[in-house]
Formats: structure tokens, sequence, C-alpha cells
């Protein structure tokens, strides 16, 4: 079981990253899709989670889930 702390930290650093936002303004009622996130922004965080996580999310979760918020994705990752 991952460290919601350390998936949150890295989470948001790379969203902050991608999208030129500040860390201070995520948070973890932030929906992704009201980021704005593209395919390839989503494909990067795929593959980022997977290196550091070991664990693959399918495009599917994002798909049905379209209100996911950080908090949730982050929980996800945990679980």
């Amino acid at each position: 079981m991952n460290n919601f702390q350390d998936v949150w930290t890295n989470i948001v650093n790379l969203i902050a990253d991608v999208k030129d936002v500040a860390v201070d303004d995520l948070s973890a009622e932030t929906m992704l899709r009201t980021l704005e996130l593209d395919s390839l922004d989503y494909v990067e965080m795929m593959v980022t989670i997977k290196r550091n996580y070991g664990i693959t999310l399918e495009a599917e979760l994002f798909i049905n889930n379209p209100d996911i918020t950080l908090g949730e994705l982050c929980q996800h990752i945990c679980e």
C-alpha cells in the first residue's frame, strides 16, 4: 500500500508541471476535468504512476469517472 501523502505530492507536482499551475492552486477536491488535461497529459500521468508505484491505470478509469478528483485519484492509487 502506498502512502497517500507521497502519492499526493507526486501527482500534484506532475500536474502542476504539465499544466503550468501552482501546486497551491490544486486541492483534493479539484476535478481532473477542470484542469483541461489532454490525452497526452493522461498518458504521461499513467506512465508516471506505473513507473513510481507499479500500478497500471486504465483509460477507462478517467472515461467512466469524468468528475474524479485529485484526492480520489490518489486514494485509488493507494488502494
